[in-house]
């Protein structure tokens, strides 16, 4: 999943003693890791020769955090060597923690390149840099203002859709497909089991699975309808076809892929044999 992402490397001076960051508490991560305060000895006015672009940042965003639009922040120290390259880049600090933003912006540093001091003239290494990096979601935009209320739907309506629901094992299937989206190899399991729940108790709160599903279900079908739905997928063949349906479907879209590229050679055939094509081996790169 791509995220569009506002993003702002804070490069200032001063670096510590370099460590792994401790868990903050939840609060100070809507505050953010604190100063960057100066140390003596440190580069305190880094001459960037090279930065990470947006572009980057937004590959390196890491993915269970971007799916839930939570921004973080992390304080890398490096050092610099001769040619103004980052090296030995430890984290300082991080918050939010357990969501992969540290070994992100650990992955950024080769991005990063500064002049590097001089001694007599001639650049020298070893000294340390601190670098503030921070990951922002764009500010999100208003919620619309609810449209006209949908017709209330009755009772038994609502009682035959939880049926469905249930022989479908439809928030089950809501769950799994959360799990998949939400799996990031970079996170903290914990972290990852707490944002599953958090979405899960949120689509609760909205009424969101079963309500789409009665929206849906009501677009299509009457209450007679409905009720024999609700008969067939609570029967053997239902459960049965209900069970093997979501196999079927992953097969049928295996089967076209794999058949996809033949169709359109043959399609390509078909249409060059009635149109002026130029033949793909006689096609060359443009000339330097």
């Amino acid at each position: 999943m791509r995220f569009t992402i506002v993003f702002a490397i804070l490069l200032a001076a001063g670096v510590g003693a370099a460590g792994s960051a401790s868990a903050a508490p939840s609060s100070d991560a809507q505050q953010g890791i604190g100063p960057n305060l100066p140390v003596e000895g440190a580069i305190a006015d880094p001459d960037w020769l090279r930065r990470p672009s947006g572009d980057d940042v937004a590959d390196s965003y890491p993915k269970l955090a971007g799916f839930l639009g939570v921004a973080g922040e992390v304080r890398l120290a490096c050092a610099v060597s001769v040619d103004g390259a980052m090296q030995d880049c430890k984290v300082l600090a991080e918050l939010p923690t357990g969501l992969g933003f540290g070994s992100a912006a650990l992955g950024m540093a080769p991005k990063f390149a500064m002049r590097p001091r001089t001694v007599n003239g001639a650049p020298v290494g070893g000294a340390i840099v601190r670098i503030p990096i921070r990951y922002l979601q764009p500010e999100q935009d208003a919620i619309p203002a609810a449209g006209p209320a949908p017709q209330p739907l009755s009772e038994h309506f609502q009682v035959l859709t939880a049926r469905i629901a249930k022989a479908l094992h439809y928030e089950d299937r809501y769950t799994a497909q959360l799990e998949k989206a939400l799996s990031d190899p970079a996170a903290d399991p914990a972290k990852e089991k707490l944002a599953l729940d958090a979405v899960k108790a949120a689509m609760v709160d909205k009424g969101f699975w079963l309500a789409q599903l009665q929206r849906d279900l009501s677009a299509s079908f009457n209450e007679q309808q409905l009720a024999e739905l609700a008969a067939f997928f609570e029967s053997p063949t239902g459960r049965a076809w209900s069970e093997r349906g979501s196999k079927m479907g992953e097969a049928e879209s295996k089967s076209i892929a794999d058949q996809w590229p033949a169709v359109i050679a043959d399609a390509r055939a078909r249409f060059c044999g009635q149109v002026a094509c130029v033949a793909a081996a006689r096609v060359a790169s443009p000339a330097r």
